[in-house]
């Protein structure tokens, strides 16, 4: 059975993880204005379909500053979720990735640039 509780991962604190689902929410709700005001109002209910009318609504300084608190709420939530990637060392343990490239023309005399020469 999946569980639905949410709690820290192991490493991460408790102050990484209230930030993750405060940003969480905050994006549900950011989304949600931006969608409403973007797409449902505007000229007769049908948003806003000209672009003036899009620079009108950017131009409210109230407007931008949600827009922006919207932007900054991303950028904490991704950043926030970014794990580390694991040593190069496990990788190439794995067989994941070849210790030393071979090159498609490793081995040959002559090669396309010396034909042409």
């Amino acid at each position: 059975m999946i569980s639905t509780k949410s709690a820290p991962k192991p490493g991460e604190g408790l102050w990484l993880w209230l930030l993750k689902m405060i940003s969480g929410g905050l994006i549900i709700v950011f989304l949600a204005t931006h969608l409403v005001i973007n797409h449902f109002t505007g000229t007769e209910g049908g948003g806003l379909l000209s672009f003036n009318e899009v620079i009108q609504l950017y131009t409210s300084p109230g407007y931008l500053v949600l827009e922006i608190l919207f932007l900054a709420t991303v950028v904490v939530a991704m950043s926030s979720s970014q794990r580390p990637s694991p040593p190069l060392g496990t990788v190439t343990q794995i067989g994941l990735v070849p210790t030393r490239p071979s090159l498609p023309c490793q081995g040959r005399e002559s090669s396309f640039l010396t034909r042409l020469s």
